[in-house]
C-alpha cells in the first residue's frame, strides 16, 4: 500500500527558524516550497508552524523562510507593540503586541496575496498543491479547539454549512494569536468569531491531530508516516541538594502573577510534548518498543544538561554552552525579537543539526535517556529518509 505522509510543525514564534533550517537540511535550502510540499499528503501547523506552512504554500525556499525570522525588519512586521507595552513588559504580565497588525505583517512579508487570500478549500485546485492543510486554533467564544481544513469534505470535521470560508491568511492569523502576555485581542474575521493560538487547545504540536485527520478519512494506520518538527524545548530536572540552577528548574512560589505567567507558557509544553507519543501508540507501534522502524519521527532540539558519572556532576552537552550561555537560552521567551536572541536560537539549532545538542525523544527514559525515538538529529534524519 502507498504511504501517506504527514508534515507537522509546532508553534514557537521566531523559534520557528529551527523548522526552516531543519527543512533545509532534509530537502535542500534552495528547494522551492511547493516542491517540498509534493512529498507530503497532509501538512499541519500551529502558530509559527502555520506561518512556515503558508510560506511553503507561497513557494518560498527554506533559506528564504529562515530569512523571514532572521531579518529583524521582517520579524517585527508580526510584532507591532501596543502603546502600553512598556508597562506590561516590566512585570512580565499583560499583552505587548497588536493583533490587528499581525495579519497585515504576514502579508507584507510573504507578498503573496493571491495565495494568502485564497479560501483554504480552494488552495489545492487553484495552485495545484498536492497536500491538504490542517491549521489549529482555539475558538475564543465556544472555548474549544477549532481546525481550519483545506479538505472541506473531511470526515473528521463537524458539518457546518453556515460557517463562512476561511482564507489561508485568516487561518494562520488565528493560529498564531498567543494570548495574555503576547497579543492584546483575539483574532477576528469572517462571521465575527474570535480566536486564540491553537496552543490553548493543547495543539501546539499538532501531529496527533493530523494523524486523527488521516485515520478519520480512511487512511490505514500502517501506511501513515509522520514527520513532526518542533521549535525547541527545555527539559530540566528539579532543583535539589545535588543539582542547582542553571542545570535545574527552580521551585517557584505559587502566587497570582506567577501562576498566570505559568499558565500562559504551558501552551508550549505538555500535552504538546506528549503528542508524538500519542501518535506512536495510535499508529500501532508496540510497547515496549521492539526496535522495528518507527513511522513517526520527531525532530526538536532539547535544552538540557547531561550527567557526567565520572565527575559526579551535571554539565552541558557542549563546552560552549556553559553557565550564563545555558541560562540565557533557558530564559529566552516565545517572542525573542532582539537580534542577539535570534542568533542564540540559531546557535542552538546549528549545534542540534551537528548532533552537539540532543534531539527530543518520543518517550524519555533514564537509561537510556531516549526510550523511544531518536536521540540525535542525524538519527532522526536517517530514520525519516529510510521510510
Amino acid at each position: 500500500m502507498q504511504a501517506y505522509r504527514i508534515l507537522s510543525m509546532d508553534g514557537g514564534g521566531p523559534w520557528s527558524l529551527i523548522q526552516a533550517k531543519a527543512l533545509g537540511r532534509l530537502f535542500g535550502g534552495k528547494t522551492k516550497g511547493r516542491k517540498i510540499l509534493e512529498t507530503f499528503d497532509l501538512v499541519a501547523g500551529n502558530s509559527g508552524g502555520a506561518v512556515v506552512a503558508s510560506a511553503l504554500a507561497c513557494d518560498f525556499t527554506p533559506d528564504e523562510i529562515f530569512g523571514f525570522f532572521y531579518d529583524e525588519t521582517a520579524r517585527r512586521c508580526f510584532f507591532h507593540k501596543t502603546w502600553y507595552s512598556w508597562l506590561t513588559r516590566w512585570p512580565d504580565l499583560g499583552p505587548r503586541y497588536r493583533t490587528d497588525k499581525k495579519i497585515e505583517g504576514l502579508k507584507s512579508v510573504l507578498k503573496s496575496d493571491d495565495v494568502l487570500d485564497t479560501n483554504l478549500t480552494e488552495l489545492r485546485r487553484k495552485f495545484g498543491l498536492k497536500p491538504d492543510f490542517l491549521i489549529t486554533a482555539f475558538d475564543y467564544d465556544k472555548e474549544r479547539a477549532v481546525y481550519f481544513r483545506s479538505n472541506g469534505a473531511s470526515l473528521a470535521g463537524s458539518p457546518n454549512p453556515r460557517r463562512p470560508p476561511v482564507t489561508l491568511a485568516q487561518a494562520v492569523h488565528a493560529s498564531s494569536n498567543a494570548p495574555i502576555n503576547y497579543f492584546n485581542k483575539p483574532a477576528v474575521f469572517g462571521d465575527g468569531r474570535r480566536h486564540w493560538d491553537g496552543g490553548l487547545s493543547g495543539l501546539n504540536n499538532p501531529v496527533f491531530a493530523a494523524v486523527i485527520e488521516a485515520l478519520a478519512n480512511g487512511q490505514p494506520r500502517e501506511c501513515i508516516q509522520a514527520l513532526s518538527i518542533g521549535t525547541g524545548t527545555v527539559m530540566l530536572p528539579l532543583e535539589d541538594e545535588s543539582i542547582h540552577p542553571p542545570w535545574a528548574r527552580k521551585r517557584k512560589h505559587s502566587w497570582l502573577v506567577a501562576d498566570i505567567r505559568k499558565a500562559v507558557t504551558t501552551i508550549l509544553d505538555d500535552p504538546p510534548d506528549a503528542a508524538t507519543f500519542h501518535t506512536y501508540v495510535a499508529l500501532g507501534h508496540p510497547l515496549p518498543p521492539s526496535g522495528a522502524p518507527i513511522r513517526v519521527v520527531r525532530m526538536n532540539p532539547v535544552i538540557q544538561p547531561q550527567w557526567d558519572a565520572a565527575a559526579h556532576a551535571w554539565r552541558p552537552w557542549e563546552d560552549d554552552l556553559r553557565g550564563e550561555r545555558f541560562r540565557a537560552l533557558i530564559d529566552l521567551d516565545l517572542d525573542a525579537l532582539r537580534q542577539d536572541e535570534i542568533e542564540r536560537i540559531q546557535g542552538l539549532c546549528d549545534r542540534w543539526l551537528a548532533d552537539n545538542v540532543p534531539n527530543q525523544p518520543i518517550r524519555a527514559g533514564e537509561d537510556p535517556p531516549c526510550n523511544i525515538g531518536h536521540d540525535r538529529f542525524s538519527n532522526a534524519e536517517a530514520a525519516w529518509n529510510s521510510l
